[in-house]
C-alpha cells in the first residue's frame, strides 16, 4: 500500500524525484499529478482540476500529443502499450475541461478548461493529495470561488487494470443564500488517434439517456476507425444527467442541460470534429449544504458494464425513502482515528445500518445503528474517499461521502 496525503508547498514537490514514479502509480510533478494504471495513464492540472497537465510526464508514462499537454492515454490493447490510444484532446486546439454555470440568465458562469476559459473566469484551486490504496490510484483536487459562493472538490479514481476511471464532483454551497439552478457540465473535444492519423472527426453517439426506460443510464461515445478502432465516452448511473453532442467550446451549462442547440436523441450519431459533454442540474442548494455526483470516463466499449458497477453504490437498486430531508452527519470529517454518526432524533430506526463503499463500489464497513448516534474506529479503512448509504426499514434513506485520513 502506497500512501501521501499533501499540504502541497514548494518543498514537497521538490522533495518528490521522478526517479521514483517507476514505484508510484500517482507523483506529482510541480503543481499537477500524475496517474499511472497498467491500461490508463491520466495527467491532472493543478490549477484547473482537469485532465491536461502541462509539466513533463514522469518517465514511463506515454504522453503522446505535441501541445506539450497531459490528459488521458489508454492501452486497450493491453499490448504492454505496443499500440495505444490518444492523447484524446491534446492535438490541435485543446478542449477538454469542466464548468459550472449559477442561473439561466444573466447568472455566473465557471470555466476550468486546458483550451483557456477566454473571457469567463476559472475557479482556482490546487492537488490537494493523493493516495494509491489497494488496487486503487485516487487523486484530489479542491477550488473555491468566494464569489460564487461554491467551494468544488473533484476526486479522480482510477484502477490498477481498469479501462476506465471514476470523477467524484462535490458542490458545497458556501454562501448564506439557496443558490437556485446550478449546473455543472464535462465537456470534450475527442480527438482520438488524430495524432497517429491526421484526422480530427470521431463519429459521436449517444447511447443512452435516463428518459429512455427505468434502467437506463446516460452514456456518450466517440470512435475513430484508423489506424485501428478507438473509443471514448462517458457514463453515468445518476439521474441527473444528461448527454449530447455538438459546438465545441461549449461554456453554456443550461443550454447544454437543456438540449440547446445540442443533440440528445438516443440512437444519433455525427461524424465531425466536435464535442461530447454530460450536464447535470442541482435545481437548488441551500446554504452549507453539498451535492455529490460521479461519472466513468470509459476507454473500451466492454468496460462500461464495470464502469457502471463501479458507480453503482449512488444508484443502489434498494427502494428509496420519501423522506428526502433527513439529516446525516459523518463527523470529523476527514476521520483520522474515530468517527461518529448522527441521524435526526425524529427517525424511529428498525434494523438500521450504514453501509461504506470504496470508490469502486467494494463494500467496505457495515455499521448497525441501534441508536441515532454511535461511534467507530476508523480500523482498516485505509486513506482515501469512501461512499456511506444509510439503509432504515429496508429503504435507502441518503447517500453521502466520506474521507478517511
Amino acid at each position: 500500500m502506497k500512501t501521501k496525503n499533501l499540504l502541497f508547498n514548494c518543498s514537497l514537490a521538490i522533495a518528490i524525484s521522478a526517479a521514483t514514479i517507476g514505484n508510484l502509480n500517482a507523483q506529482i510533478v510541480g503543481t499537477d499529478a500524475f496517474m499511472k494504471g497498467n491500461y490508463v495513464e491520466i495527467g491532472i492540472r493543478g490549477t484547473g482540476g482537469y485532465e491536461g497537465a502541462t509539466a513533463a510526464a514522469p518517465s514511463g508514462m506515454h504522453a503522446r500529443g505535441g501541445i506539450g499537454l497531459f490528459g488521458f492515454v489508454a492501452n486497450p490493447q493491453m499490448d504492454s502499450w505496443t499500440n495505444y490510444d490518444g492523447d484524446f484532446y491534446t492535438p490541435g486546439v485543446p478542449e477538454n475541461g469542466w464548468g459550472i454555470e449559477i442561473g439561466t440568465t444573466g447568472g455566473i458562469k465557471r470555466c476550468n478548461n486546458a483550451s483557456g476559459s477566454g473571457a469567463l473566469s476559472a475557479i482556482s484551486g490546487s492537488i490537494t493529495g493523493w493516495s494509491h490504496v489497494g488496487t486503487v490510484t485516487s487523486t484530489n483536487w479542491e477550488g473555491n470561488d468566494v464569489a460564487a459562493g461554491l467551494n468544488v472538490k473533484i476526486n479522480y479514481s482510477l484502477g490498477d487494470n481498469a479501462l476506465f476511471y471514476v470523477t467524484t464532483v462535490s458542490v458545497t454551497n458556501t454562501s448564506s443564500v439557496t443558490l437556485n439552478d446550478i449546473f455543472y457540465y464535462r465537456n470534450l473535444d475527442p480527438d482520438n488517434n488524430q495524432s497517429l492519423t491526421g484526422v480530427f472527426a470521431t463519429t459521436n453517439s449517444v447511447v443512452s439517456q435516463h428518459s429512455a426506460c427505468s434502467t437506463c443510464y446516460a452514456q456518450i461515445s466517440a470512435t475513430q476507425t484508423t489506424p485501428w478502432l478507438s473509443y471514448v465516452g462517458f457514463v453515468t448511473t445518476d439521474t441527473a444527467y444528461v448527454a449530447g453532442y455538438g459546438g465545441f467550446t461549449n461554456r453554456d451549462g443550461s443550454d447544454m442541460y437543456n438540449g440547446v442547440g445540442y443533440t440528445q436523441t438516443v440512437g444519433s450519431s455525427l461524424t465531425a470534429d466536435g464535442s461530447i459533454y454530460l450536464a447535470y442540474k442541482i435545481p437548488a442548494l441551500t446554504a452549507t449544504s453539498a451535492r455529490v455526483f460521479r461519472f466513468a470516463t470509459v476507454f473500451a466499449p466492454t468496460a462500461v458494464a464495470s464502469a457502471v458497477t463501479a458507480l453503482s453504490p449512488l444508484s443502489t437498486s434498494l427502494k428509496k425513502t420519501k423522506n428526502s430531508s433527513v439529516n446525516v452527519s459523518v463527523y470529523p470529517n476527514p476521520i483520522i482515528d474515530n468517527g461518529t454518526i448522527s441521524i435526526d432524533n425524529s427517525i424511529v430506526l428498525s434494523n438500521a445500518s450504514v453501509v461504506i463503499y470504496d470508490m469502486f463500489g467494494k463494500k467496505m464497513r457495515v455499521i448497525e445503528m441501534q441508536s441515532n448516534t454511535v461511534n467507530f474506529e476508523k480500523g482498516d479503512l485505509a486513506a482515501g474517499m469512501y461512499f456511506y448509504k444509510l439503509v432504515n426499514k429496508g429503504s435507502e434513506v441518503v447517500t453521502g461521502k466520506l474521507i478517511v485520513k
